[in-house]
């Protein structure tokens, strides 16, 4: 079997690679193969600098073959069809841009890892959605999984095997294992089935439309230390719409935010609050769970009387903004 690949801004085949008996499983996956004679395919970085081998970078593809652009669409030819970055070029060749993120292995075979497209930046960090998402696939109660970036969010959707809903502190403990912090989503929301475009991909744009009515959702506290700890990062964050497993930090929390937060705490609880706490339970459930002993006997009614404070000041605010 020949496994081909060739965009069609440049003809048809660009490379291959033929699946044999004696190589089927030599990779777990179908790369991408070979360049064929007469073609250039190079790994480049943002900077469209060429990258030695086992980097990740965007495919350049130049040579024969290559299209002249789209029809009527000027910027999007020039955005895509550069002049060649790569040496050895003559003056005026053209490259085309993929959008495909790919690596070179030793062997001088191609691995398709996703689309640029589908990398995003959160806090400084580059994020790579299909990553996210083939970590949770793997979990044995999902049958498929998508993630988007809502504001600063990242969103997590999946279609459940059987129809069976799991916990969100199961799945973020399972991704935990695998992603770093920063990667992982803030909501994990079950489908029936995905919303689909007409050739079958996943409707990307539609998932994009539901985190946004997600997000507008208001998420109700389910105790006094939730409460109290959301109604205080609403008033120092100037941000209304904060949920259970919202991230400190993704909110826009800074340095003078979190010292803040972190005196008000203490004052709040009425003992030395350690501010690594802040960092180690960043979102208000695992901060909430981590302070509950501090919340047990005496310190309930303080809490209470606190955050019925923190409400009608919040109430005010609201009021005053609305006139």
């Amino acid at each position: 079997i020949a496994n081909t690949y060739g965009p069609t801004e440049c003809t048809d085949i660009c490379a291959f690679y033929r699946l044999k008996r004696n190589n089927l499983h030599h990779f777990p996956f179908v790369p991408l193969g070979h360049t064929i004679p007469n073609v250039q395919l190079a790994v480049v970085d943002d900077s469209l600098q060429s990258l030695p081998q086992g980097e990740t970078g965007e495919l350049v593809i130049g040579g024969a073959g290559l299209g002249l652009g789209y029809l009527n669409d000027e910027d999007r030819t020039a955005e895509k069809f550069i002049q060649n970055p790569l040496p050895g070029t003559l003056d005026g060749e053209k490259t085309y841009r993929t959008g495909d993120r790919v690596r070179l292995l030793p062997e001088g075979i191609l691995e398709f890892l996703g689309r640029v497209d589908h990398q995003v930046k959160i806090r400084g960090f580059r994020v790579e959605l299909p990553e996210i998402e083939a970590a949770l696939s793997a979990h044995p109660s999902i049958r498929e999984a998508a993630v988007v970036l809502s504001n600063t969010e990242l969103l997590a959707f999946y279609v459940p095997i059987d129809h069976a809903e799991g916990r969100f502190e199961d799945f973020r403990a399972f991704l935990s294992a695998q992603l770093p912090e920063y990667m992982l989503p803030h909501h994990i929301i079950a489908l029936d089935k995905f919303p689909l475009t007409p050739n079958g991909k996943v409707d990307r744009l539609q998932l994009a439309q539901i985190s946004v009515r997600f997000s507008a959702q208001t998420v109700t506290p389910g105790s006094e230390t939730e409460d109290a700890i959301r109604n205080l990062w609403i008033e120092i964050l100037k941000e209304d719409n904060i949920g259970l497993d919202d991230n400190f930090f993704d909110l826009g929390g800074d340095s003078i935010h979190l010292a803040r937060v972190h005196q008000r705490l203490s004052e709040l609880f009425n003992r030395p609050l350690p501010i690594t706490d802040l960092f180690t339970h960043p979102t208000v459930r695992t901060l909430a769970r981590h302070l509950g002993g501090a919340t047990r006997g005496t310190g309930n009614t303080a809490i209470q009387q606190r955050a019925a404070k923190q409400r009608e000041a919040l109430a005010v605010r609201r009021r005053i903004t609305h006139e």
